[in-house]
């Protein structure tokens, strides 16, 4: 399967978008909220006492989820690109030995 290089560009800018949603989160609630692990990882309150309502969290889950969805899309069509093109240039470099 070929992976379009602007499907993949356009799945680059919607990670950007995601990371940029979670930023926001985490600023207008004073960063009272820490990530566990890496990005793709469940969001976590800080503690009890951190005030952050329900709502916040489940805004910031969301946006954590959206993240992590569309970085996994993007990884795995960059993987098939660069598999596709490491396929192609082995064709190539066959073909070439027969001539």
């Amino acid at each position: 399967m070929r992976v379009d290089p602007l499907r993949l560009r356009q799945l680059g800018h919607d990670v950007q978008d995601d990371a940029a949603d979670v930023r926001a989160l985490l600023s207008a609630t004073g960063n009272r909220l820490a990530v566990t692990g890496t990005a793709a990882a469940p969001w976590q309150a800080a503690g009890a006492a951190s005030g952050v309502t329900d709502a916040w969290r489940v805004e910031l889950e969301g946006a954590a989820g959206r993240l992590k969805h569309t970085g996994e899309l993007f990884v795995r069509a960059a993987e098939d690109y660069m598999a596709t093109d490491a396929w192609s240039a082995s064709r190539i470099g066959q073909s070439r030995r027969f001539e």
